[in-house]
């Protein structure tokens, strides 16, 4: 049993199909969306056997395994947006033969060492960073 005022429901749904025709909520809502997946990066191919990563580079698909081995250099680990996740993953499907090397540079560290290595076909690392330093989410 649910007892409402129907006026007063009547009312608030008229004030929103109001607001949905000026497009105001439309509007609050594509903005609360995007402020919500705001820590979202673009993919980057790396398709070399070097990359120096940038902070504003969320994903990087390595598919230079394929070819060879790949070194990536991260990026000044204290210009990174605290929290927020970077991933590294081998497309190329081959870094069981030809490894993807991580390096930190300036005395950073990835997880309290200075490279990390993905060395497993399809093998990927994600990432945080927090004062300076990475450290890889399990």
């Amino acid at each position: 049993y649910c007892d409402f005022n129907a006026p007063l429901v009547g009312a608030i749904l008229g004030r929103y199909i109001d607001l949905i025709a000026a497009g105001s909520i439309v509007d609050a809502l594509a903005a609360t969306y995007t402020a919500a997946t705001s820590r979202e990066r673009p993919v980057t191919e790396v398709s070399s056997a070097t990359h120096q990563m940038l902070a504003s580079e969320g994903v990087l698909h390595v598919s230079y395994t394929a070819s060879g081995p790949v070194t990536i250099t991260l990026f000044d680990l204290t210009t990174a947006e605290e929290g927020a996740p970077y991933v590294i993953m081998d497309s190329g499907f081959s870094a069981g033969g030809n490894a993807i090397a991580i390096n930190a540079t300036g005395g950073q560290l990835i997880h309290n060492q200075t490279t990390q290595t993905i060395a497993a076909n399809g093998g990927s690392i994600t990432f945080h960073c927090r004062g300076g330093n990475a450290y890889i989410e399990d």
